[in-house]
């Protein structure tokens, strides 16, 4: 399934749902968090996360899409605008999507509340990199 289709598909089952910003329920096979970060060929726009924190209530200032594992230690951000803001009592994360032909890149920035950077990095077409969220010390 081609981004465009995928990206269309996404949209119908979230205008359908009644869901905005947020996290969605997963729709197997083609829309899991497993599916979106650990496929080879996954082209789509996305930022994977692994977290010791809980994300599943996030700020209401946050403006994102994207899952969250049933356990809430995994979540996937995907674009649904040109940028995407997750905050929660701790951090701040940003992402920016790029899309250059058939680069599908997204940059993405986890920081504390005080700007202090907690990791960061690129994911572009089939990157299966997660970046974390470590328990606040």
């Amino acid at each position: 399934m081609n981004t465009l289709t995928r990206t269309l598909v996404a949209a119908a089952i979230m205008a359908l749902s009644g869901v905005s910003a947020g996290w969605h329920t997963e729709q197997p096979p083609e829309y899991t968090l497993d599916r979106w970060c650990n496929t080879e060929d996954e082209q789509g726009s996305r930022a994977c996360f692994t977290t010791d924190v809980d994300v599943s209530h996030p700020n209401p200032a946050s403006d994102f899409e994207g899952f969250l594992s049933a356990d809430g230690k995994k979540s996937v951000i995907w674009r649904a605008k040109q940028s995407a803001l997750l905050q929660t009592d701790d951090y701040i994360i940003n992402v920016s999507f790029n899309d250059q032909g058939v680069s599908h890149c997204a940059a993405a920035d986890i920081q504390t509340l005080t700007g202090n950077t907690v990791d960061n990095g690129n994911f572009c077409n089939a990157s299966s990199r997660w970046l974390h969220l470590p328990a606040k010390q």
